[in-house]
């Protein structure tokens, strides 16, 4: 049924939700949100060295060399068909994704299938949306609506 793909398939996918949860729940100074996308672009230094640092630990104390490298694995093209379906999905999630960038004042959500350069800024975005960040009831942005018209 429609009702459970929205469940199963769309709310997971509403980051910004689980993130209001957990900063009812921790100061956002406890919290740390990482984009592991940037895993793939083959370095995992940056990242590593920002999770260490937030822990409290010398990042120095873990050598690069100990690192292994993640080299991106190519897929080839994505189909028109694929192509199509990820425009509807980045059409769907863009304003929760705009939500969680200002929830957590990072701007990788708004990279998020969005073509190089073609994102707002961190604060142009969040300027844009000055009040209109929900707690933790996401989904009555009318998002249920949209979700029903992913196929």
């Amino acid at each position: 049924s429609k009702s459970c793909q929205y469940q199963k398939y769309f709310l997971p996918g509403l980051y910004q939700k689980h993130m209001m949860r957990l900063l009812k729940e921790f100061p956002a100074e406890q919290l740390l949100v990482v984009d592991g996308g940037a895993l793939a672009k083959g370095d995992p230094q940056p990242l590593v060295q920002k999770v260490l640092s937030f822990l409290g630990l010398n990042p120095k104390s873990f050598p690069q060399e100990t690192l292994p490298r993640l080299g991106r694995v190519g897929r080839g093209f994505p189909s028109s068909a694929v192509q199509q379906g990820l425009q509807k999905l980045q059409t769907l999630y863009n304003r929760p994704n705009e939500m969680l960038a200002c929830s957590i004042k990072e701007d990788f959500p708004l990279r998020w299938g969005a073509t190089a350069g073609s994102h707002r800024s961190l604060q142009t975005t969040c300027d844009h949306l000055a009040g209109e960040i929900p707690d933790v009831d996401v989904e009555d942005l009318g998002l249920r609506a949209s979700a029903r018209n992913l196929h």
